[in-house]
């Protein structure tokens, strides 16, 4: 359990550096806490697509993953942006990946700020792996 917040915690503090940083996510404007709240239910969103969805999707491109000899991930990372953006849309929150491009800057912001996060949170996987 720890380390699924953990993951939480670092999935929010990237996706809140993408959205400062990437001129094309977006989320409305509002009270800090508002925004506050908006970046919290899409790190959750983005947490359950990435524990459900991310895994088939690299199963089912797994020829091209081996193909691009791993390149092609930042395309699977950017699909799993815009299902995040999608989701959030259908539920009523308002943040928004414009296009592929700004997914694919969104999941390397997010790639980048999680790895020193979790550093930082800890991950229990590591630990064990000690």
């Amino acid at each position: 359990m720890g380390d699924m917040i953990a993951r939480y915690l670092a999935a929010l503090l990237g996706l809140a550096a993408a959205t400062w940083l990437l001129p094309g996510i977006t989320m409305a404007d509002g009270t800090l806490t508002e925004q506050a709240i908006t970046l919290a239910l899409v790190a959750v969103i983005f947490t359950l697509v990435t524990a459900l969805a991310k895994p088939v999707l690299k199963l089912l491109s797994l020829p091209l993953i081996l193909l691009t000899l791993g390149l092609f991930l930042l395309i699977v990372n950017a699909v799993v942006m815009l299902l995040t953006s999608w989701l959030a849309g259908v539920l009523g929150v308002s943040w928004h990946v414009e296009d592929l491009l700004n997914a694919i800057g969104g999941s390397v912001v997010v790639s980048l700020v999680s790895m020193v996060a979790l550093k930082v949170f800890g991950d229990d996987k590591k630990k064990a792996r000690r």
